[in-house]
């Protein structure tokens, strides 16, 4: 399966890499590239963590890429730097599991673009929860997003990003979900859990609070998805 697995790393993410890279290693088959983009001056990967790092997974391509922006448009900017047909986020703070590219390339085929990866949560207690990849994926049912939730760790193809890229944004994972329900990507799922997703206190998802602006802006967006999706379904 040609697939790559990029991270972005900023604001003292890189404390996490080693793990990252760790987990990658552990793979029963291995991604054709693995690339860790860094962000800002405080990104946290020094020189000797990045030795580290290609020493664990040599074929890991770490590079800077500017200032941090936002998470959907530094996302955008580290898949700049795959080439492969397949690409899958994998948070710095985040593992995979040793057999998720074999449960990836049990869906490898022409007429999917999408594979929902189930995943599982460890909790700030560290209490694991099995979260399932959703069974449904009608247009409909997916625009419903406070109540419809789909990995962002679902690997998809590259041709799809190219036409579709990340949303510009703090909360870049539902706008994609939408846009794969607008666009008619096509899907297949992971009954077996795939990632392991961490909570940590100090993360990005527990520290991070939309402010009325930021959901004003994130309604808009998805309101305009769901009128465009009901004219094509002819509503």
């Amino acid at each position: 399966m040609d697939i790559g697995i990029f991270t972005i790393v900023y604001n003292g993410y890189g404390r996490f890499i080693l793990q990252w890279c760790q987990s990658i290693s552990e793979l029963t088959r291995r991604p054709a590239q693995v690339v860790a983009a860094l962000f800002g001056e405080d990104h946290g990967v020094t020189n000797e963590i990045a030795a580290q790092c290609r020493k664990i997974v040599p074929n890991i391509q770490i590079i800077h890429k500017g200032n941090h922006i936002n998470l959907g448009a530094d996302r955008n900017k580290a898949v700049e730097e795959l080439g492969t047909e397949w690409i899958m986020l994998l948070s710095a703070d985040d593992i995979i599991l040793p057999t998720a590219i074999e449960e990836f390339e049990k869906h490898d085929c022409s007429d999917i673009d999408v594979i929902a990866c189930s995943y599982t949560s460890i909790g700030l207690n560290g209490d694991e929860r099995l979260r399932p990849a959703p069974k449904t994926f009608l247009a409909e049912r997916m625009l419903d997003w406070r109540n419809y939730w789909l990995s962002p760790y679902s690997p998809f193809r590259r041709s799809f990003w190219e036409e579709h890229p990340y949303y510009s944004g703090e909360f870049p994972n539902v706008q994609q979900t939408n846009s794969f329900a607008v666009y008619g990507a096509r899907f297949a799922r992971t009954d077996v859990p795939c990632v392991y997703w961490i909570r940590r206190e100090d993360s990005h998802h527990e520290c991070m609070r939309r402010s009325e602006e930021d959901q004003k802006k994130i309604d808009q967006f998805l309101d305009s998805r769901v009128d465009e999706i009901t004219k094509r379904l002819g509503g």
